[in-house]
């Protein structure tokens, strides 16, 4: 059961990682073209 635990918090946190990357790049292009428009 403790093993089964692991395993999950180990993709959670995989998926987390990866979620938040993506969040940061959207946000990233987003706010770049925020900036173009503003120009």
């Amino acid at each position: 059961m403790a093993k089964r635990q692991d395993h999950l918090q180990h993709w959670a946190w995989k998926v987390g990682t990866v979620h938040t990357t993506f969040s940061l790049m959207f946000f990233r292009m987003v706010a770049l073209n925020n900036s173009f428009a503003i120009l």
